[in-house]
């Protein structure tokens, strides 16, 4: 027979648990794999580059991962969400010459109501879908015009890509040994969940 106080100890536990998750802006890792999956469908992004979408789901997993099987959502500094973009790199997606054609086909497929480039920053922030069609847009962007479309085979590939191009020098985590420890320690977590 349960005793009353094991049962008010596990309520409390609970009650800890899940206080914790909102307070520090917890999201499940299914949650972020199912906004980037919305991001890159074929009527939306379209994205025909081998591995973006192991890339984008690694990006978020070296950004804001927390164990087990979570994402900080943090929406404070000048880098936010699961992602960890900026306001800059959100700007630099909405210029007119940056991907018109992918911006173009996105506009096209009502999944945004106001156009790509007339997105307000806050309302990004506020909706992870729309964060990881920022994060995608944005990848997008470095992957053609910046990096020169490397290959992104390997996940040494994709570290290498992450750390040159997506994450900031000034991130004493930002290294190739950073990424692929946190993407090999989040899937041993997963495994043993």
């Amino acid at each position: 027979m349960i005793k009353r106080t094991e049962i008010v100890s596990t309520i409390r536990v609970l009650i800890r648990e899940t206080l914790l998750q909102e307070s520090e802006n917890l999201v499940s890792h299914d949650v972020v794999v199912a906004a980037i999956d919305n991001a890159i469908r074929p009527e939306r992004l379209d994205i025909t580059i081998k591995n973006f979408r192991i890339l984008m789901i690694e990006i978020a997993i070296a950004e804001s991962a927390r164990d087990p099987g979570k994402h900080t959502n943090e929406m404070s500094g000048d880098i936010k969400g699961v992602f960890q973009i900026s306001d800059v790199a959100i700007e630099q997606t909405q210029k007119p010459e940056i991907l018109p054609r992918t911006k173009k086909k996105l506009n096209g497929s009502g999944a945004l109501v106001e156009p790509w480039d007339d997105q307000k920053n806050e309302n990004i922030f506020v909706n992870l879908k729309m964060q990881a069609m920022a994060a995608c847009l944005y990848t997008l962007y470095l992957y053609y015009e910046r990096a020169n479309k490397p290959s992104l085979e390997t996940i040494e590939d994709r570290a290498a890509f992450w750390k040159k191009y997506y994450n900031t020098a000034a991130d004493k985590d930002g290294t190739v040994e950073h990424y692929i420890s946190a993407v090999n320690k989040f899937k041993s977590s997963a495994l043993q969940s």
